[in-house]
């Protein structure tokens, strides 16, 4: 558990550099980088909020600490950062659906029978899948750009470009969810351009320095202090008797952490994971007592945790067989998928079997956990 009645899930983070304007025509690692962003469910796009780095990732040195807007100031603004590279991203998927559009159409002026409807279905909707998208988001991300299904064959036929641009920018949101880590507030540049973009983005993006979480996580692991990974400067403790450099390192530290209450980075992580509404899923042994399913422990017999202490993070729209397939991937489950039961209310201990194939995502309002039961024909070692 992490303060503040938080929990804490382990999450697999992958530094993707290399982008650079151009990179959907091919400049720099191009299609390379971005086919690299299909393993993430979410991204972190990591600004230098001071200013003081060019779009190469360059850093350019002390600039003016200006906040004005003004393009002529010295320094780049991290607005820009974030507009060029959501553009890149937009492009490419934009100009690979475009070049097999022709497909599409084709198959919407065909579509006189309802397997040839189906068929301009299939067409449209693997045009996204590819990017390691559900079908059913796809669907969802073509009823949410404002398009129905009903009658798709018409609506697709009279697509223009700005449609699909929409339908692309829809896409976007829900497959790649952005949020932006203004990075180095330690620097005194970062002030007022954090300010300014988050007048802008709002909660899409938060103010981080890693430079000072690196920094306390590694004396920390030295003993020279003690620290709550996503605290204030209140819960760092300096170790008595501690190096004179650390204690000078730190009043440097502090003021950053006493102005924006943290480094910001298990915050921006909290954000990428929130974004991309993740379904929080407790497995349990008994649905009455509410005991987790936990990972053996060896020969030993492992102790039951306290009630719902277990939790997997899916994506959005998983089924059941994938959760049941998560489990058993930790070891949770052994043998065969029979049945599935979730709880639909925690004062009656009310359920409701579900099938394999079922949704999850209906089974829970937003952020709400799921508490379900798989039974299979084998018991856990």
């Amino acid at each position: 558990a992490a303060p503040g009645g938080r929990r804490r899930l382990p999450l697999l983070v992958k530094d993707v550099a290399g982008l650079v304007p151009g990179a959907y025509l091919g400049r720099g690692r191009g299609n390379a980088f971005l086919n690299d962003l299909c393993e993430a469910d979410s991204l972190v796009h990591v600004v230098d909020a001071s200013g003081r780095s060019d779009r190469e990732g360059v850093d350019q040195g002390a600039v003016s600490a200006s906040a004005s807007g003004d393009k002529s100031a010295p320094g780049t603004d991290p607005l820009d950062e974030v507009s060029w590279v959501r553009r890149e991203i937009h492009l490419w998927i934009f100009c690979n659906i475009r070049a097999k559009w022709d497909s599409v159409r084709k198959r919407a002026r065909m579509a006189t029978t309802h397997l040839a409807r189906e068929a301009l279905a299939d067409r449209l909707f693997t045009l996204f899948t590819g990017y390691r998208a559900s079908r059913q988001l796809a669907m969802q991300v073509y009823e949410a750009a404002g398009f129905s299904l009903p009658g798709m064959a018409e609506v697709v036929f009279g697509f223009g470009e700005y449609d699909l641009h929409l339908l692309v920018a829809s896409f976007l949101r829900a497959r790649f969810p952005i949020v932006v880590a203004l990075n180095k507030i330690d620097l005194p540049e970062a002030g007022p351009r954090v300010e300014r973009t988050k007048e802008v983005l709002g909660s899409a993006c938060v103010a981080v320095s890693a430079r000072s979480e690196w920094w306390l996580y590694d004396n920390q692991r030295k003993g020279h202090l003690t620290y709550t990974e996503g605290g204030g400067a209140e819960s760092v403790v300096l170790a008595a008797g501690g190096p004179a450099a650390v204690k000078d390192q730190w009043e440097k530290v502090r003021p950053v952490l006493e102005a924006y209450g943290r480094t910001g980075v298990l915050e921006v992580l909290s954000a990428a994971v929130g974004r991309r509404r993740p379904l929080y899923v407790c497995p349990v042994a008994d649905l009455g007592s509410l005991e987790p399913l936990q990972k053996p422990s060896g020969s030993k017999v492992a102790a039951a945790g306290p009630p719902l202490a277990t939790m997997l993070l899916l994506r959005p729209l998983s089924t059941v067989e994938e959760a049941f397939a998560a489990l058993k991937h930790e070891e949770m489950l052994r043998g065969d998928f029979v049945r599935a039961e979730v709880l639909t209310d925690f004062a009656t201990k009310a359920t409701r079997v579900l099938k394999r194939d079922d949704t999850l995502a209906k089974e829970s309002e937003a952020h709400e956990a799921i508490v379900l039961k798989v039974l299979t024909n084998k018991k856990a070692k």
